[in-house]
């Protein structure tokens, strides 16, 4: 199935579903279809990908984050992943991906993303996200966004894997002098 039509299934699954907190956890129920294989007929590496940006969208819609970015012209943008591939899941398997909200800073959201199938985990992503607003070329900040869905909190500490993370990806910035 073309991830398009994945994104409208889930985009219309998660409107109708019941609403979630920002510490909740979503579980998008997928299977792997013939053009998500690759030439080893497991699911190739990009599609994994496009099914994490498409549950992380349900996560978001179901937070009551859809309608307000759709009403304010604000769009979601990944700034990076981190994804760590267990082993391949093979045609027509299901599999469940679950997304939360692990912590936030004055920028990023960061998600824990995990592709699960009834032989374990088959993948792990962490996932750094922010929304951007359209119309005045700027990013709104996780609080501002949580206060005007009515889950306004105090940002939970970065975790130690994404401080890590955070770390680790200094190491892949451009430099100016390159």
């Amino acid at each position: 199935m073309n991830p398009i039509i994945r994104f409208v299934i889930t985009l219309v699954s998660a409107s109708l579903a019941s609403r979630v907190g920002v510490d909740d956890v979503t579980r998008t129920r997928m299977r792997v279809l013939p053009n998500d294989l690759d030439l080893n007929l497991h699911m190739t590496n990009a599609r994994y990908l496009a099914i994490f940006d498409i549950a992380g969208m349900e996560f978001m819609i179901r937070a009551g984050l859809g309608r307000l970015m759709v009403g304010r012209g604000l769009r979601p943008l990944i700034g990076g992943r981190m994804i760590r591939h267990r082993f391949g899941v093979r045609p027509f398997e299901r599999f469940t991906v679950s997304t939360r909200v692990l912590c936030w800073d004055d920028k990023w959201f960061y998600l824990d993303q995990r592709m699960e199938t009834g032989r374990g985990v088959a993948a792990v992503v962490l996932t750094k996200g922010l929304v951007r607003d359209a119309g005045r070329a700027q990013t709104v900040r996780p609080d501002e966004l949580l206060r005007s869905i009515g889950a306004a909190r105090e940002a939970p500490s970065i975790t130690p894997e994404i401080a890590r993370w955070l770390a680790a990806e200094q190491m892949l910035r451009v430099q100016d002098d390159c």
